[in-house]
């Protein structure tokens, strides 16, 4: 998701109490669930396992408008948040799913707006149990988030080559294009 050119940033405090409110409520839908994300300045990824791409399409509308309504009254103003709806890379193969999670959950460092060997509290990478060199945390009502259902997103993806991240790996290029 990505805003329309001249919001604020997200990654401060009041927006993102706005967001993680979002994502509480709406995390978990009827055959939707959002299983990673992370905020940067001005787009927002997310990992989300989707029964078709009906669910995906309702899933995905019920955050846009509860993202607009509650940002727009944040901010004191109307009109459109986001670009567009949203951009869709559908993952089926477990290298492809591996690449996706280290892509969002490490995106804050690929942009240099946060250590590579520090976990982003803008994301859901603290509460990652996939960590090949970290712990998870019990940090539930910071990071709002569904257990995934599907087998690429619970274990398929740990087989892909190179296996759990370490905590420092970084994005590769262009690794989420379709």
């Amino acid at each position: 998701l990505r805003l329309c050119d001249g919001l604020p940033r997200l990654r401060y405090t009041g927006n993102m109490e706005v967001f993680r409110q979002v994502m509480r409520e709406c995390c978990v839908q009827e055959g939707f669930r959002v299983v990673e994300w992370s905020v940067q300045h001005n787009h927002i990824h997310m990992v989300c396992e989707a029964e078709g791409k009906d669910a995906l399409t309702r899933g995905m509308r019920v955050i846009n408008i509860r993202l607009a309504k509650r940002w727009n009254k944040l901010w004191r103003r109307q009109g459109p948040v986001f670009e567009e709806p949203y951009h869709v890379v559908e993952l089926k193969t477990p290298t492809q799913v591996r690449h996706a999670l280290v892509y969002v959950l490490q995106n804050a460092s690929k942009h240099g707006v946060w250590r590579a060997d520090e976990l982003d509290p803008f994301s859901t990478a603290r509460v990652f149990g996939g960590w090949r060199d970290r712990e998870a945390e019990p940090c539930e009502e910071e990071c709002p988030r569904a257990e995934a259902r599907t087998w690429l997103l619970r274990e398929g993806w740990k087989r892909a080559r190179g296996g759990r991240p370490r905590v420092t790996e970084q994005p590769r290029r262009h690794s989420l294009r379709p």
